[in-house]
């Protein structure tokens, strides 16, 4: 019994350390548009590279056939493969 009675009591102590549900509905409209901002700044912080990834990819795949071209050109790509 005295161990129930103990998480009852924790319990309760718990409750008090949070909002009551009612209060989640009556913050300022202010504060939920900060929330969200700030919530969008962090989830594009994480997902930009995967967004980015294909124009990375494209214009890495842009500088290596500029490469591939100035040393088929320059005749590199020919005296490398001799050796």
């Amino acid at each position: 019994m005295s161990s129930s009675s103990s998480t009852h009591c924790r319990n309760i102590s718990d409750a008090q350390n949070y909002r009551p549900v009612e209060d989640l509905f009556r913050i300022h409209l202010s504060e939920k548009k900060r929330a969200r901002r700030i919530l969008e700044q962090c989830l594009w912080k994480v997902f930009r590279p995967l967004f980015h990834q294909a124009m990375r990819s494209k214009e890495l795949s842009l500088e290596l056939q500029d490469m591939i071209v100035s040393r088929h050109r320059s005749g590199k790509a020919y005296q490398k493969m001799q050796h």
